[in-house]
């Protein structure tokens, strides 16, 4: 019991932000910054306690720290055309981590489990009334997530994770005023190979994959109406 005993972990946030329209709200735009300072971060921990045999335990780290922004963006260009967008940027990195790697290994100054420095995604949607019958949707995205490390140690073989991109797609077609709906969606139309983990098992990554390219159909109906 001694050995997955830790300490309850205590962070402090500050956020400042401002959100704006223009054009006659056809421009939308919000963005906020923050800052948090955790104490007594709590990290799951790999450890390799015998050759090739890691076991995970979940120890206390010093002290560390989160910073960045957000900003989201929405432009309506046209009547049945909108443009959207956002960017998220967070640095997070241990402030203090003595021994974090064994006695004499200090981790001051790497990078936070999980916690890619860029985020950002853009969209473009059209939709286009067709007399009373009904209005047609297209839909497309752009999708990127930053690289990033799964383990506190930033071991950059044992649980490193690469950026990867994605392209995102809908089609579909809203009938009696969005009371009944069809679409055809595609996700990751590229079809990437990209990674959603690295973490070590048995002396070896472990990894896993991000879906392959997945596609579908998808009908509704709106009972509230």
């Amino acid at each position: 019991l001694e050995r997955i005993k830790y300490n309850p972990e205590y962070a402090t946030s500050f956020e400042l932000g401002i959100k704006s329209s223009w054009w006659n709200n056809r421009v939308i735009a919000n963005l906020s910054t923050f800052i948090t300072k955790f104490r007594d971060y709590q990290v799951a921990q790999y450890f390799e306690i015998e050759e090739d045999v890691w076991d995970v335990q979940r120890t206390n780290a010093g002290k560390a720290t989160s910073k960045g922004f957000e900003l989201e963006l929405s432009m309506l260009l046209l009547k049945e055309l909108k443009l959207s967008g956002g960017w998220g940027y967070a640095d997070a990195r241990f402030d203090e981590y003595k021994n974090g790697g064994g006695e004499g290994i200090d981790f001051d100054g790497n990078r936070l489990p999980w916690a890619p420095k860029n985020q950002y995604n853009i969209s473009v949607e059209y939709q286009q009334a067709i007399s009373d019958f009904g209005s047609l949707l297209l839909y497309g995205e752009f999708v990127y997530q930053g690289n990033f490390y799964c383990m506190a140690s930033n071991d950059p073989e044992l649980s490193f994770v690469d950026s990867h991109k994605l392209l995102n797609a809908r089609v579909g077609f809203n009938f009696a005023d969005n009371l009944i709906g069809i679409s055809i969606w595609g996700r990751n139309l590229l079809d990437k190979v990209y990674l959603l983990s690295n973490v070590p098992a048995r002396g070896d990554p472990s990894v896993w994959y991000g879906p392959p390219r997945t596609y579908g159909i998808e009908v509704y109906y709106n009972f509230l109406r």
